[in-house]
């Protein structure tokens, strides 16, 4: 009888040991049932590249009388080209499959091992099969081949500190209420999901490409200094005017700020100030720091690139894109600066103080910074807290042998309602409405909808927040 090393339970388990057969994506029991136990040892799916071909050669050398591997079902991710590249080319010095990206065999298994597997099984690819009722015809005509030799078993893979975790590509957001608390979010996503990348300095930065910081409740005439940062509040009131002025610093090329007011011939702010005064709904209140003329090949050009103001009820918004954006050194300075602007720009038109947007197309830290981030993440833990949706809040109720959630704007209106017997069918409709916003409020409605659905089957008082009574 074959023997399950890993994962057993997601095995369904046959009476012919010599083949198994792997369903990929597809559900196995969408399989199982056309299927005759004597006609294959294990059925199994097949998701990763890297951990679901490593445990599936663990299982076959644990187990050496499986001779045959039939592949079935939908091959989402690759998996099963990934297997069979396996069996033909092999691995490289570093355990990767030759041949296929991203898909790394458990290196506890020894090259000499993996290639007793390749040379001993057979792989049948039947990935085009639709009519699952003709397995049973094609695996009985399958040919018993012996085992080829005792079981292998490996130590338990261990899972090596990486430099960087898979994330989207392009885009990250951060909200904050202040600047400092931002900036800990920050590091923490480029430490954390940067890509490693060279400079045009001769160094190297750690990159995260598109990162959005809005910043909703720094007050500038009352920030809040954080003792983490690295300057002091002489070096903040130094800066301001470099961003808020044409102040002149000598054998410095330009600041922001003689690019905004001097530059173009003409005081870009001041312009700005004055047709918001007349049209505040403009959509053109935009000022620019790039000289087309003389900056794609300027090894100084600026890093701050446009400035957009937009009022919206009665308030002035700041989005501000940044080309290149050092998170480490300069973004709190920056941060404050603009804030500074915005204000002074805000009192002028006579109109409130809206959040602050920061786009920062390439947002790094430099190698030199990198235990300097490390270590001002190690003694100053996110003091984030509870956010609440800004898409508002969701009340769980059971009555009337349903799930019922109520779904209110944060100022109490009532939005809508969704009504349903399982937590996946509200899940689904919260999903298509995009009624929230925040990773954090979907985990907790996750766990309050499973808990209410619970109670539902089992006919269980349900309070919101409250433990289920599950033993009176």
């Amino acid at each position: 009888m074959l023997k399950a090393i890993h994962h057993e339970k997601n095995l369904t388990k046959g009476n012919r040991d010599d083949i198994g057969i792997i369903t990929l994506w597809t559900r196995k029991e969408a399989i199982t049932k056309h299927l005759k136990k004597e006609t294959y040892g294990f059925v199994g799916q097949l998701y990763s590249k890297d951990e679901g071909i490593s445990y599936l050669i663990r299982n076959c050398l644990a187990n050496k009388t499986i001779r045959h591997l039939m592949l079935l079902g939908v091959d989402l991710y690759n998996s099963g080209d990934a297997l069979l590249a396996l069996i033909k080319n092999g691995i490289d010095e570093n355990h990767n499959i030759i041949g296929i990206s991203n898909a790394a065999i458990h290196k506890e298994i020894p090259k000499l091992a993996i290639d007793n597997f390749r040379n001993h099984i057979q792989i049948h690819d039947y990935r085009s099969l639709k009519e699952y009722e003709k397995l049973n015809a094609i695996l009985s005509e399958l040919k018993p081949l012996p085992t080829y030799g005792f079981s292998e078993t490996f130590p338990e893979h261990k899972i090596e500190a990486i430099e960087s975790f898979p994330t989207d590509p392009v885009g990250y957001k951060v909200i904050n209420k202040t600047i400092g608390q931002a900036w800990l979010e920050i590091l923490d996503i480029i430490m954390r999901f940067g890509i490693r990348k060279k400079t045009e300095y001769h160094n190297e930065m750690k990159e995260i490409i598109n990162m959005m910081v809005v910043i909703t409740d720094e007050d500038p005439e009352n920030i809040k200094w954080e003792s983490f940062f690295n300057f002091t509040k002489k070096d903040l009131d130094e800066y301001i005017p470099i961003i808020l002025t044409d102040l002149n610093i000598k054998d410095v090329e330009y600041t922001y700020g003689t690019r905004l007011r001097k530059h173009f011939g003409k005081d870009q702010i001041e312009e700005i100030i004055d047709y918001l005064k007349k049209v505040p709904h403009t959509r053109r209140a935009v000022a620019v720091t790039w000289d087309v003329k003389k900056d794609l090949k300027n090894s100084k050009a600026p890093c701050l690139d446009l400035l957009q103001f937009l009022i919206q009820d009665n308030k002035l918004y700041l989005v501000v894109y940044f080309r290149s954006n050092d998170m480490f050194d300069a973004w709190p300075r920056n941060a404050f600066a603009l804030r500074a602007l915005q204000n002074m720009v805000s009192k002028k038109i006579g109109v409130n103080l809206g959040s602050l947007s920061i786009i920062s197309c390439s947002a790094h830290i430099y190698d030199n910074c990198w235990e300097l981030s490390k270590s001002v993440l190690k003694d100053n833990p996110s003091k984030k807290g509870l956010n609440l949706d800004s898409r508002g809040n969701l009340v769980i109720n059971v009555k009337d042998n349903n799930i019922e959630v109520v779904h209110y704007s944060p100022s109490g209106e009532a939005l809508g309602k969704y009504s349903g017997k399982t937590a996946d069918e509200i899940i689904q409709k919260i999903v298509s409405l995009k009624s929230i916003s925040l990773l954090s409020h979907a985990l907790y409605l996750g766990a309050e909808l499973q808990k209410a659905e619970l109670a539902l089957q089992n006919n269980i008082p349900y309070t919101q927040d409250k433990k289920l009574p599950l033993h009176p």
